[in-house]
């Protein structure tokens, strides 16, 4: 140790009685630190523990809040509400369960910016991770409104991810609304199979639709924000650009190979899985609207 000693006092140019004086004073300041963080820190944990004692109600009651999973879906909501307000803007439908925490942070922040194409570039991109397209895929292979067309579906993907927009577009947009109809006659809101199930026909057996819950109140608005997406649905012949089923399967629009909107069908699909991959009952209300009910909620 004396060694010790004489190497540091040489390499600090100190005399070793002048090292050990300040070696001594160097212990007392530490000593002397750590004895007032034990007093601080027993004093902090006292006031801590007085104060849980004093408020043991109302964390009592906050555990209780938590544990209903109701709850947490309400605090999220209006956080939620606005994404999906943001997102439909774009014409993108996305159930915000699909998302990871760093996704959200990062939707966040380009929605923020306004750019329209840094969004839809986003999504884009965001079809082409594999994981991604594994889940969607299982996710459909399971919904019994999608098992059906998951040979026409799946090939619409495939094309998408290989570019071939020529395909993709025209194969994936007739079942958007196919997928409605199933929904729609599976809980028996039509008396009948309708001969026609297209256009202004399509939005007006859907608006008579009232989802009373789902998961939680963002998606009846977000399935409101679809269904009135009339652009979609409703064939207009003119020469606009958004996308619209009515001229891309007439043969109207000769430009519609896009990746925006194949990614964005996609997207649509996704979220018509979602919605509809519950058991569900049916009520019909005194103004002729029909009350959707998952059965998951009742039991």
């Amino acid at each position: 140790m004396s060694d010790q000693i004489n190497s540091w006092s040489s390499i600090l140019g100190m005399s070793e009685e002048d090292f050990d004086k300040a070696l001594i004073s160097y212990q007392a300041i530490a000593n002397s630190i750590i004895r007032n963080f034990q007093k601080n820190l027993y004093s902090v944990v006292t006031k801590f523990k007085e104060f849980i004692e004093q408020n043991q109600s109302f964390f009592n009651e906050l555990a209780e809040f938590f544990q209903d999973p109701q709850n947490i879906e309400r605090l999220f909501d209006n956080y939620f509400m606005n994404r999906h307000k943001e997102l439909s803007k774009y014409g993108i439908f996305i159930s915000m369960s699909d998302l990871t925490i760093r996704e959200l942070e990062e939707i966040s922040k380009i929605v923020k910016d306004g750019k329209e194409k840094i969004v839809v570039d986003y999504f884009c991109k965001r079809l082409c991770n594999k994981s991604i397209s594994r889940k969607i895929k299982m996710k459909w292979k399971k919904n019994k409104h999608i098992e059906s067309r998951l040979r026409f579906i799946n090939r619409g993907y495939k094309a998408h991810l290989n570019k071939d927009y020529i395909s993709s577009i025209p194969v994936l947009i007739p079942h958007v609304e196919g997928i409605l109809l199933d929904f729609i006659i599976n809980n028996s809101l039509l008396p009948k199979l309708p001969t026609k199930f297209q256009g202004n026909k399509a939005i007006s057996l859907l608006r008579n639709v009232t989802i009373e819950k789902v998961l939680m109140d963002v998606d009846k608005r977000q399935f409101g924000r679809f269904v009135n997406k009339e652009r979609f649905f409703e064939y207009i012949d003119d020469s606009s650009t958004f996308l619209n089923r009515g001229r891309i399967l007439h043969g109207l629009c000769l430009d519609y190979d896009r990746e925006e909107w194949s990614a964005k069908l996609i997207y649509m699909i996704n979220f018509l899985c979602n919605l509809t991959n519950h058991d569900w009952i049916t009520t019909k209300l005194e103004n002729g609207k029909w009350r959707l009910e998952s059965v998951s909620e009742n039991t």
